[in-house]
C-alpha cells in the first residue's frame, strides 16, 4: 500500500495520529494548525539520519517558553514515526505552537528531476516578506499563500522575495549567487536556514569549486 502524508501530535504520554480536513500537502497542514514555527528537511539512510538535526531542533525550542515535551524526547518519537515510511527516505515538517505543541507532519520524499539541475528552473520575484526574518513563522506560510498558488499555477518553481532592489532569499529556500568567483548570500532580513549554513561552510572549505 502506498503511503501518503501523515501527521501526529507528539504528547509526552503517546505519539496521536490525526487526520485533518486536507492532508494534500505539508503546507495545507501547517495552515490548519495554531501559529507557531516550524523547520522542514529530508531523511538519508532509509529514515535512519537527518542532517543537522540539532539545529532543526534548536528552530523550535528557542522562541517558545513551555514545549509539551523535550528535544530529545521529540528525537525518539521522530524516530518512531519514521519507521512508518522506512526503508523509503521522508520529508518531515516539525512544528511546535506558541503553546508548546508539538506536531509531526510527514511524506514520502519526491526527489527532483534530473532535468531541473541540468536546465535550471523558472522563477519570479516578490515583494512580500517575513515579518520576523529570524524566525520560521508558521504565519508565513498562511500570509504567502496567495503566492504559492500564483506560481503553481504559471508554472513557477519558486518566488524570489526581493528588498530595495536586492534578492534576499526564496520563498521555501535559500538564495546564493557567484560573481567573480565569489559566492554571495544576503546575511540580513533573511531566514538563517541550516543548509544555507552547511553551503557557507563547505564554500568556506572551498568544497563547491
Amino acid at each position: 500500500m502506498k503511503i501518503m502524508l501523515r501527521t501526529w501530535n507528539i504528547t509526552p504520554k503517546q505519539n496521536i495520529e490525526l487526520d485533518p480536513n486536507d492532508s494534500s500537502s505539508l503546507d495545507a497542514v501547517t495552515r490548519q494548525l495554531p501559529n507557531g514555527y516550524y523547520s522542514t528537511f529530508r531523511t538519508y539512510d532509509a529514515c535512519r539520519r537527518v542532517l543537522g538535526l540539532k539545529a532543526h531542533l534548536r528552530r523550535l525550542y528557542d522562541p517558545v517558553t513551555s514545549p509539551d515535551v523535550s528535544a530529545s524526547f521529540l528525537r525518539r518519537k521522530l524516530a518512531q514515526v519514521l519507521e512508518h515510511f522506512a526503508p523509503d527516505e521522508a520529508r518531515v515538517r516539525l512544528i511546535m505552537t506558541k503553546q508548546g505543541k508539538v506536531y509531526v507532519v510527514v511524506e514520502p520524499l519526491k526527489l527532483l528531476s534530473d532535468e531541473v539541475y541540468e536546465n535550471g528552473v523558472c522563477v519570479e520575484t516578490t515583494q512580500i516578506h517575513r515579518d520576523s526574518p529570524r524566525l520560521k513563522s508558521t504565519a508565513f506560510i498562511s500570509a504567502s499563500d496567495s503566492q504559492r498558488k500564483h506560481i503553481a499555477k504559471e508554472g513557477m518553481f519558486e518566488a524570489l522575495l526581493v528588498k530595495s532592489g536586492k534578492i534576499l532569499e526564496g520563498m521555501t529556500s535559500n538564495f546564493f549567487y557567484i560573481k567573480d568567483n565569489i559566492l554571495y548570500t544576503a546575511q540580513r532580513d533573511i531566514l538563517l536556514g541550516v543548509t544555507r549554513r552547511n553551503v557557507i561552510h563547505l564554500a568556506r572549505a572551498g568544497a563547491w569549486r
